[in-house]
């Protein structure tokens, strides 16, 4: 079973953050970035100067963009229930924090506010740019059809607004597109979904370097026009995913794969279970896997499922929720937007790649071995079925939400914002999707072993290197052992006693069923039977029932080879014993064998009966020793 990690981030403060961490660095200098190990991403010095530090900034919003670029992921635009944002904002990585970028570090001027747009990295010749293209203004009857730039290459210490001239063949007006970087074409590609009137589905494709827009001419089944549905490119093959939607009348869960070097629309088919139809959801590829989350689907009612559709297999993969409905931090009213809601209601995220290997793999390997099983069931004997792999899904994730983004850096997947309904939301969750394996200690320690290996020894000849004989009896030991647990044999065979240099050692005196079982007890640690079934019943022997004087013979026994928590447990068993019939004679029985707690409990009953005497009362019927606080439990 594999597992992956929801976490929420625990937003830091400026007291809890390093000054060394935003000493200023020379953002052209390729020495002064390193590559965190935790997050997979670059650190790039931060001077003070540039931006500061405010963890009471976190917007919140719906239909924004959030795009990942060494380790700050640039949140853009949105809507938050009264107008169209257009500040910037930027989440720290590294150190879990929002920043609020400076106005003074960002050169050349920002787009004006909006909402549905994409925000694309774009990232081709040393240069890094944030391709934003189209939303809705919140004016006018049909959507943006502009194309602005944000130029992070020099780091968050050094932005820049750019409105580049492009040529060619643009889209036009659209918003509640999608927009995705093929990195072996050089383009990001859009694949239009409403302009404010109509829906559509044709393809456009803008050069990065030239910034010169093509239209896609494509052949195979292409995909019936929509909007509010998510898109993502699968690095390793260039081809591009489009998923589910709203096509004006229903939404859908349908899935298009377009290959993007020869321009070829399919619709493969796909394997498991296939996710509800919805909109507004997220799609973020990641390691030859595309993650779904989210969206908003029949009755505008939201999802906060999460679906793995793995490309080499072309399969939905089982996934399993440990945890309960989880609920999302923020519930804050707002009005309701003036434009079409079926346009408006989500939004889509756009994300940077991820690459590596990891967790995923096994997954993949997993999944096609349950899939091979499955498709054998109409033959094979359902006594021999394997139950298939699941990927179990730990911690509390994002609630119901759809217009979130969901953004890739390194193995994890960030989640952000959206809206549930009118409460419009801040929160911020990560998917860990190749957490470090725990360490656990779940293997027997020795002394573990030991004890649950050692029964098997018990009158074993494998390894035995001492027999004693009782009443003719052979019975096997282990001189190693005995000596651990008991002082008598340890001295017995470490001394200059004769019974050190002999194999067969004769014990006289002894009975070999009480000897046998407390050679059982000492490699067991089992009470004894005899004494876990000693019972009061008078006998025709001191008034003693036979188990009570084979419990006896055991307690002789353990005095004898120094076994004291076996004293303990036989004067235990013979405390109920005690009355006036048997008080001397267990008194004797205590004094010959060293069992001074017996011996106790024997002396307090002299003295209790015996000042009863002298009062002239009649001795109680019951035992006088149910309350002194002694355990006579065997066990």
């Amino acid at each position: 079973m594999s597992t992956m990690h929801w976490q929420k981030p625990s937003l830091k403060g400026p007291n809890s953050i390093s000054a060394s961490s935003l000493i200023a660095l020379p953002a052209d200098d390729p020495s002064s970035s390193s590559v965190d190990p935790a997050s997979g991403v670059r650190n790039l010095g931060i001077p003070p100067a540039a931006v500061f530090i405010d963890p009471h900034v976190t917007p919140t919003i719906k239909n924004h963009s959030a795009t990942h670029h060494a380790g700050i992921i640039y949140v853009y635009g949105g809507y938050d229930g009264r107008r169209n944002h257009k500040t910037l904002q930027a989440f720290d990585v590294r150190h879990q924090c929002w920043r609020k970028i400076n106005p003074r570090c960002v050169h050349g001027v920002p787009p004006p506010g909006r909402n549905g747009h994409t925000a694309t990295l774009a990232d081709v010749g040393g240069a890094a740019h944030v391709v934003i293209i189209g939303g809705w203004l919140g004016t006018g009857p049909l959507a943006a059809s502009d194309t602005h730039v944000l130029d992070v290459s020099g780091g968050i210490q050094c932005l820049r607004w750019i409105a580049p001239e492009v040529t060619g063949i643009p889209p036009g007006p659209c918003n509640m597109h999608s927009a995705d970087f093929v990195r072996g074409k050089g383009e990001v590609y859009v694949f239009r979904g409403g302009n404010g009137r109509e829906y559509l589905n044709d393809l456009h494709a803008l050069d990065v370097r030239t910034y010169v827009w093509r239209k896609v001419d494509t052949t195979g089944s292409v995909p019936h026009p929509r909007a509010n549905h998510s898109s993502a490119v699968v690095e390793r093959t260039g081809e591009l995913f489009i998923f589910g939607g709203w096509n004006g009348k229903e939404r859908l869960n349908d899935i298009h794969v377009l290959d993007t070097m020869n321009s070829t629309w399919s619709t493969p088919q796909i394997k498991g279970v296939l996710p509800h139809p919805r909109a507004g959801m997220t799609l973020a590829s990641l390691r030859d896997c595309l993650f779904l989350f989210g969206g908003s689907g029949t009755s505008s009612k939201c999802f906060h499922d999460l679906q793995i559709l793995d490309r080499n297999e072309m399969t939905w993969l089982d996934v399993s929720v440990q945890e309960e409905e989880p609920v999302h931090s923020d519930d804050r009213p707002a009005s309701p937007s003036s434009f079409d809601e079926s346009l408006l209601d989500v939004g889509e995220g756009h994300h940077s790649r991820g690459t590596g290997v990891g967790s995923l793999d096994k997954l993949r390997a997993e999944s096609l071995a349950a899939h091979r099983c499955r498709d054998q069931r109409s033959s094979a004997n359902p006594n021999d079925e394997e139950t298939p792999e699941t990927i179990t899904i730990v911690g509390q994730g994002p609630g119901r939400r759809a217009g979130h983004t969901a953004t890739a850096v390194g193995r994890n997947i960030y989640v952000f914002g959206g809206s549930c309904g009118s409460d419009y939301l801040s929160d911020f969750f990560v998917l860990d999707t190749d957490p470090p394996p725990e360490m656990r200690i779940d293997k027997p320690s020795c002394q573990q072993l030991l004890e649950s290996r050692l029964r098997h020894f018990f009158n074993d000849e494998e390894f035995s290197d001492v027999i004693f004989k009782v009443e003719g009896r052979r019975i096997h030991g282990h001189r190693i052992l005995l000596s651990l647990v008991s002082d008598c044999f340890r001295a017995m065979f470490s001394g200059g006693f004769l019974e050190s240099s002999i194999k067969e050692i004769e014990i006289p005196d002894c009975s070999s069923d009480i000897f046998l079982q407390m050679m059982e007890y000492l490699y067991t640690g089992q009470i004894p039977e005899v004494v876990a079934q000693s019972g009061c019943s008078p006998d025709e022997v001191g008034g003693l029932s036979a188990d009570a004087l084979r419990t006896i013979q055991l307690l002789e026994l353990a005095d004898r080879f120094m076994l004291d928590h076996l004293k303990q447990v036989c004067e235990g068993i013979l405390k109920p014993l005690v009355d006036a019939h048997t008080c001397e004679f267990m008194l004797d029985v205590a004094l010959r064998m060293n069992a001074p707690q017996l011996e106790q409990l024997c002396r307090f009953y002299q003295r209790n009966r015996e000042v009863a005497s002298d009062k002239g009362e009649e001795e109680p019927q019951e035992s006088l020793f149910e309350a002194d606080g002694i355990n006579c439990d065997p066990l």
